[in-house]
């Protein structure tokens, strides 16, 4: 239930949060996918719910919400990832900013154990027709089950869910007594780690892209009394608090772009 109210919460932070002048210059497409890269590590067996974000300039959203009959992932069989539990936010951001947004959080569930790579969303609509748009590289990385630690053994929630910047991913997992953090893994095949134990909290930089909006969930490995365990972290979308009309437009470049490059 906590997962589900922050990525709630997340959404709407999202939808309202750009500002500033409108755009001198307009892309090919008028409705697009916030540009999202990151790295959200999950445990096995769980269904995992996700936050997106649409905007459009036209006066009715070429995806309409109301039109939408199934969400599926491009090039992927649904017995491998599945897609459920959708529903969505209809809200308008800053007039002044010239686009208007919907938000929406379904529920994510894997196959197997592995490292899952989105990048494209796709929507089958009641009229037959279907639509597909990219979203970003989102790397799920689904790891064995784990109990998640008491609060006494490792604060997952006092972690940041929320920052103003994209290139810097902060975190704080403070531990009990005598419990160390070992490793720290925060994006694909990147992580930080020390035998004898990582401080509790730090910055870490993410400038493995140029995406206006980062999202980190990071697999801790805790040495909890004499046992080395995994634990999952708490969910940080780094650049939302400061989101632009100028990244929206960035945003609105990398779906031209990349539907361009699909052609």
């Amino acid at each position: 239930m906590m997962k589900h109210i922050l990525c709630l919460s997340i959404t709407l932070l999202l939808l309202f949060s750009a500002s500033g002048c409108a755009p001198q210059e307009k892309d090919t497409v008028s409705d697009f996918f916030l540009w999202t890269d990151g790295y959200i590590a999950i445990a096995d067996g769980t269904s995992y719910p996700f936050s997106l974000s649409y905007y459009y300039q036209s006066q009715d959203p070429p995806l309409d919400p109301e039109e939408i009959a199934q969400v599926y992932i491009p090039g992927v069989e649904p017995a491998k990832i599945t897609v459920s539990g959708w529903n969505f936010n209809e809200l308008q951001t800053d007039p002044s900013s010239g686009y208007q947004a919907w938000g929406m959080t379904f529920d994510l569930t894997f196959s197997q154990e592995k490292l899952w790579e989105i990048c494209d969303i796709g929507f089958s609509l009641t009229d037959g027709t279907t639509l597909e748009y990219p979203v970003g590289t989102l790397v799920f990385d689904v790891g064995p089950a784990a109990d998640p630690p008491s609060i006494d053994e490792v604060d997952i929630w006092s972690s940041t869910a929320a920052t103003g910047s994209s290139n810097t991913y902060p975190y704080k997992y403070p531990l009990g007594e005598n419990n160390k953090l070992l490793k720290l893994t925060y994006w694909a095949d990147v992580s930080i780690e020390d035998s004898n134990g990582l401080q509790e909290s730090g910055a870490l930089p993410l400038t493995f892209s140029e995406a206006p909006l980062k999202v980190v969930q990071p697999r801790l490995e805790v040495q909890i009394g004499t046992e080395r365990q995994i634990v999952y972290g708490n969910i940080c979308w780094c650049g939302s608090l400061t989101l632009s009309v100028d990244d929206l437009a960035a945003c609105q470049a990398y779906t031209a772009s990349r539907r361009s490059g699909a052609q």
